[in-house]
């Protein structure tokens, strides 16, 4: 069975694309959350990506969310280093002084997308974390504010992406 018509039908509950409109899927009950543990880094130290490969990138990572309540058609958040000619910020060199990874781009939590300023120092309060990510599911399932996870230990909450939700 294809990919697509094992999503659809069971997702969907539909032998196929076509006439969606007038039917309730998965989807409309579930939200889902593909994510891994880490990103890549652009090369290892010591040499180009096709002498060495790439090592695991605690700083960037891609994730994707849907289903209920969550608002669709959004890409939210972006890594600096797009290219080798652009210049990372003090911030992305106090954390990776060698510069093989690409980093989160400071964030605007109110807005959901990324600020332009280049920090001097690195504050992960100025970062989409992955514990944005999980308290947004978290509010989103109702789960009371004590669980919900921290930046780091001495630190506040997490922000909950709440123009993400419906």
């Amino acid at each position: 069975m294809s990919t697509s018509k094992w999503v659809c039908g069971s997702l969907l509950g539909c032998n196929s694309f076509e006439n969606l409109d007038d039917r309730r899927s998965m989807l409309d009950v579930t939200t889902v959350m593909v994510a891994s543990e880490f990103g890549r880094t652009m090369r290892s130290p010591d040499g180009t990506v096709d002498e060495t490969g790439t090592n695991h990138n605690q700083f960037s990572n891609s994730i994707l969310l849907g289903g209920k309540g969550i608002r669709s058609g959004l890409v939210i958040g972006a890594s600096d280093l797009r290219d080798e000619a652009e210049e990372p910020s003090a911030a992305h060199l106090q954390l990776d002084p060698l510069q093989e990874k690409t980093m989160g781009l400071p964030f605007d939590f109110a807005s959901l997308t990324t600020r332009p300023d280049m920090p001097a120092a690195f504050d992960i309060k100025d970062y989409l974390t992955i514990g944005s990510v999980v308290n947004t599911i978290y509010a989103l399932f109702g789960v009371p504010k004590e669980h919900y996870r921290v930046l780091r230990r001495e630190l506040p909450t997490a922000q909950v992406l709440k123009g993400l939700l419906t």
